[in-house]
């Protein structure tokens, strides 16, 4: 199974809040993600701001569920498993954080996770 990491920063001092997806390599990026058909997958997001942590996702279009999750580490790890079984799958995301102390909670822009039949 392969991992894709990412580490998550919110800004909620503005409006809209900013989420930020930062690769393996510390490029942000929209936290999207391909995966190969028939090939299992995790796409793990932890969260690199003080004060808040993961609750249930919004997961859209998941037609075929093909994904799971689980939040782990008291809320500052989102475990995505997908197992995309069909072509062309292409799954929107929301992660939601709620801040500890007011209870606020904010949801992301729409990550996408697409299944890619050509690998």
């Amino acid at each position: 199974m392969s991992k894709i990491l990412f580490n998550t920063t919110i800004e909620t001092s503005i409006t809209p809040p900013i989420f930020t997806f930062y690769n393996e390599d510390s490029i942000a990026t929209n936290g999207s993600v391909e995966v190969e058909c028939g090939k299992k997958a995790q796409i793990i997001y932890t969260l690199d701001t003080p004060g808040y942590f993961f609750t249930q996702p919004v997961i859209t279009n998941n037609f075929n569920n093909d994904i799971c999750y689980t939040i782990e580490n008291k809320g500052e790890t989102l475990v995505i498993t997908f197992h995309p079984e069909t072509d062309h799958e292409d799954i929107g995301l929301q992660l939601v954080v709620q801040n500890t102390s007011t209870g606020q909670k904010y949801a992301s822009p729409d990550p996408r996770i697409r299944a890619n039949p050509n690998g």
